[in-house]
């Protein structure tokens, strides 16, 4: 279906619009549409944002659904992940009459599912309580995901409301570009937002912050430049995903921006281990002869007078990470990698997809491209369930799918190796029963299905499930 079929969809009525908001889908892709439109040398423009506001009036007016608000109740909501400990961006959205509603990610996809999963409950159940009270309902959502289909049947079928889909062209599902017979047609219509994206977007690598914003613990490096590669050290060894900022304005006698170095997991970590990796930190930064505080103590000796002026803002130098681990830094864990040791057999080369080779840009800087490839690796794994399932020795932070049982085994009890699943390669094995090894089919164990005397792991007829499903639901 194309993005100007069904135009006459423009009905003016006494009712509600209801307008539901995948903030991910909008603010990820809204960055790589930028990028790409403006010919930028990188995949995706981080300083850009989107304002709820004008997007509010881009939403109604082009929807065919120009109105003052006497005539429509206009509800606008916000889905999306719990925000970082220094982003104002969302109290300012909910200050303006905007519901947003925040759930912590994945604690081993990072994804947002639940985010979805609401988004999709609220809208149904909006619309069937519209549909019985006989109140007319017009729902505009903002998502291109495939996941918002279930809704948008379930609005225009059952419940009889007009659908207004908007997404960036980039992330919106081929499903919504062909007619679907599960979809009353007639009551639906996509619009692409990339028409509007100098309406709705602005640039902002600015953040005010007062000191509940941030923690006290967190680390700030004192005129970071003129030593940048024992910086650039410190960040590849560090095994913490982290927020990095520079404070304004300069600090007098200083030649940079001070450097905010942030635990992107503050929040949820104790006062103990806040101070144990500060220490950690300012141990392996003054021996490259670095100057280190907390960022308590910076606030006390250099913010009097002058708080109120301080602000953070995206550092340009030391690029912002927010993912953890890193391919070119920290130590790899060899228990994890031989208990995983077919993982890259089942996994195949790291191809780049067609899409992003033919996206009219080439990325300058190769390490983030290497990193791009390997989160994207990691989505497709987090569709698969781990083949080692209770036996898993990477437990929480394997980056395919476990149930919940299962992390709540590796939650109380850690994790565990399995025995009895590999052939013995010692001719001359005289260990017996002892061996931890296996001798004979009826010895041997398969810790995907957990059945004994039937087959090896590799061959376990569970092993590559054909559905790709959540687990964690």
């Amino acid at each position: 279906m194309s993005a100007s079929k069904h135009s006459h969809i423009s009905v003016r009525a006494f009712g509600n619009i209801f307008i539901y908001i995948d903030n991910s889908n909008l603010w990820i892709q809204g960055q790589r549409t930028y990028a790409e439109k403006k010919k930028l040398d990188v995949s995706l423009d981080p300083t850009w944002r989107f304002d709820v506001g004008r997007l509010r009036e881009v939403l109604l007016k082009n929807s065919g659904l120009a109105t003052d608000e006497q005539t429509f109740d206009v509800k606008v909501n916000l889905y999306g992940s719990t925000p970082p400990p220094v982003d104002t961006v969302w109290n300012a959205i909910a200050s303006h009459g905007v519901k947003v509603n925040t759930f912590p990610r994945s604690s081993w996809t990072r994804r947002e599912k639940q985010v979805d999963a609401e988004l999709i409950a609220d809208s149904i159940e909006q619309a069937s309580e519209a549909y019985h009270k006989q109140i007319p309902a017009v729902f505009i959502i903002v998502s291109g995901d495939l996941d918002v289909r279930t809704a948008i049947t379930r609005i225009t079928k059952k419940h009889g409301c007009q659908v207004h889909l908007w997404s960036w062209e980039n992330g919106l599902a081929r499903a919504f570009t062909r007619e679907d017979k599960d979809i009353a047609q007639d009551l639906f219509k996509v619009h692409l937002l990339d028409n509007h994206l100098d309406e709705v977007g602005f640039h902002a690598d600015e953040f005010r912050i007062d000191r509940a914003m941030i923690n006290p613990h967190s680390i700030v490096v004192l005129d970071p430049l003129p030593k940048v590669d024992g910086v650039e050290w410190f960040l590849k060894k560090l095994r913490t995903p982290v927020y990095r900022y520079e404070i304004r304005p300069k600090r007098e006698g200083a030649t940079s921006q001070d450097l905010a170095i942030i635990p992107a997991f503050a929040p949820s970590m104790t006062d103990d281990d806040l101070r144990k990796l500060y220490m950690e930190s300012k141990g392996r930064l003054e021996s490259k002869g670095l100057s280190v505080l907390t960022y308590l103590e910076y606030s006390q000796k250099y913010g009097a007078g002058g708080r109120a002026n301080n602000a953070l803002t995206i550092s340009k130098r030391f690029k912002e990470l927010s993912v953890q681990g890193d391919e070119d830094g920290g130590e790899d864990d060899d228990s994890d990698r031989d208990n995983h040791d077919d993982d890259d057999k089942r996994d195949g080369p790291a191809v780049e997809d067609k899409k992003d080779a033919d996206d009219g840009f080439t990325d300058v800087n190769q390490r983030f491209e290497k990193q791009r490839a390997r989160m994207r690796r990691n989505v497709e794994h987090a569709h698969m369930r781990c083949f080692w399932r209770r036996y898993c020795s990477r437990g929480l932070n394997c980056t395919y799918g476990h149930t919940k049982e299962e992390e709540d085994q590796f939650q109380s009890y850690g994790t565990r190796k399995p025995k009895k699943y590999k052939y013995c390669t010692d001719n001359g094995c005289i260990r017996g029963k002892n061996c931890l090894f296996v001798h004979s089919v009826e010895e041997l164990f398969c810790p995907t299905c957990e059945k004994s005397g039937q087959h090896e792991m590799a061959a376990c007829p569970e092993r590559y499930p054909s559905a790709k499903k959540n687990y964690n639901n």
